[in-house]
């Protein structure tokens, strides 16, 4: 199984965390998700469900795949990654949950 935000495997040490799930969904297979992808998914008050289905078309500002749930906390940006990606590309994240993109975190590290 992989995740269903990041398509990495589940089955390998990864710092995305253990694959959590199954998860079910309105339509399809049920869904397994990273911890950490799911930690930080921006979710909006909206189910795991919804959000799996908004994630399809959801493209990442790093590698540009499709699942990118992660997005900067700062108001009117929408900069949004993968976990790994965000990490490579110097996204700060925080134990609330939130994360910020280079050009936003500096006021807050």
């Amino acid at each position: 199984n992989s995740c269903f935000f990041c398509a990495r495997p589940g089955n390998i040490p990864t710092c995305e965390g253990q694959l959590r799930g199954p998860y079910p969904k309105r339509t399809g297979a049920p869904f397994f998700l990273h911890t950490v992808c799911e930690r930080f998914a921006f979710n909006d008050g909206i189910t795991l469900q919804m959000l799996a289905e908004k994630s399809k078309k959801m493209n990442c500002a790093v590698c540009y795949r499709y699942g990118a749930t992660v997005l900067c906390a700062e108001d009117d940006c929408n900069e949004r990654v993968h976990f790994r990606c965000g990490l490579k590309a110097g996204f700060a994240f925080y134990s609330s949950g939130n994360a910020h993109c280079v050009r936003h975190a500096e006021p807050y590290t």
